[in-house]
């Protein structure tokens, strides 16, 4: 019998795993919600999911809109969702019993924080990227790159054989991290996606973005204050006793390069300049899911460690006022990730990789205390 695996979400990365995957021998259950079924739709009508681009594929995934379903699929989960998507996916697992299911969440953004103390999962596991540079369109997926490898880190310990099935889910060799909270640090979308859609606004609403992301649009300046938001975030896991690596450190090993700076990341590689990939507006994922998502908990933390982080404040701000939103009201804070009890000495054990055993003693009072696990 084939290994099992069921994909959570049926968009760019969960259309490029399925296809990987199944050419790796899965049998693959490709599920979306019933309200965002479009790519379900197209490769249902075509009768097969294609890939193109870094390999040339094609696959005919079992797809569905049942929750249900995907879990007797399967015990071990992808899930492929937008960021801004975990919170109903959290509230539908909720209703079901995952004792014997393992999660995967591509790519973090705190997810598992999110979800720890409302899912039964066996294992909750974040990556910090998606394992391919990927646009999906209709029935057919573009794979533009595949990362060399990537981070990943677990909600409390895993064992061999658990890490082991894990693992095998990917095409790259996984490096595991100490904890779920320095993999959240390590998600570099929020490096590379919001200033560069921020200090191309203009650009983006006049041309619908026809221009390159990358190449035309990370110029030297807006590198710099690329590479100012990183150094916040590094203070930020410093503050917390984790040393992490640089956004262009990742880049380049993600994608086997040893270019010099973020701006000759940019301009130089081939994988994120096959196609232009520039927001249509400013509404896109780059903004909309990487400040509440990435930014927004990023800077939560720094204030709770004491940490200045007037760059990744100024993102935030702006892309509030670009779309005219109120972006507290849906990001993610402290309270909804279960941290806002904490002090900065148990911040640092979490992040080090020890849990945190909280203990309702009435309503409104929690007390915690740091455990190794």
């Amino acid at each position: 019998m084939l290994p099992r695996i069921s994909i959570l979400g049926a968009g760019h990365s969960g259309c490029a795993l399925a296809v990987d995957l199944h050419a790796r021998g899965f049998d693959v259950l490709l599920h979306a919600h019933p309200c965002h079924r479009r790519q379900l739709d197209a490769i249902e009508h075509a009768g097969l999911l294609r890939a193109d681009g870094l390999c040339s594929a094609t696959c005919r995934p079992a797809t569905t809109t049942s929750l249900q379903r995907a879990l007797e699929h399967a015990d071990r989960l992808l899930i492929t969702l937008p960021a801004y998507a975990h919170e109903e996916l959290i509230t539908s697992l909720a209703c079901h019993d995952l004792r014997r299911h393992t999660l995967v969440c591509i790519t973090g953004n705190f997810f598992a924080l999110a979800a720890r103390h409302r899912l039964d999962a066996q294992a909750i596991v974040e990556t910090s990227t998606s394992p391919f540079s990927c646009r999906a369109n209709g029935h057919t997926v573009y794979i533009k790159g595949r990362k060399a490898m990537m981070y990943a880190a677990a909600l409390g310990t895993l064992g061999l054989q658990q890490r082991q099935a894990v693992e095998a889910l990917f095409p790259q060799p996984l490096v595991w991290l100490p904890s779920v909270l320095a993999n959240s640090l390590s998600c570099v979308t929020g490096v590379m996606h919001p200033t560069p859609v921020l200090m191309n606004a203009g650009r983006i609403e006049s041309t619908g973005g026809d221009f390159h992301f990358y190449r035309e649009g990370m110029t030297a300046g807006v590198a710099r204050v690329m590479a100012s938001v990183d150094t916040e975030r590094l203070l930020i896991a410093d503050s917390l006793g984790v040393t992490l690596s640089p956004a262009l450190d990742l880049m380049n090993d993600y994608y086997r390069q040893s270019f010099g700076s973020l701006a000759e990341f940019a301009r130089e590689s081939v994988e994120h300049n096959s196609r232009k990939s520039a927001p249509a507006s400013l509404t896109h994922r780059y903004l909309m899911q990487d400040v509440p998502y990435v930014l927004a908990p990023w800077r939560a933390l720094a204030r709770r460690m004491g940490v200045a982080t007037p760059t990744i404040d100024a993102v935030i701000q702006l892309t509030a006022q670009a779309n005219r939103i109120a972006l507290a009201s849906g990001s993610r804070t402290l309270r909804r990730l279960g941290l806002h009890s904490l002090e900065p000495q148990q911040l640092r054990a979490l992040a080090r990789g020890e849990d945190i055993a909280c203990v309702r003693e009435s309503p409104g009072r929690t007390t915690c205390e740091a455990v190794a696990v």
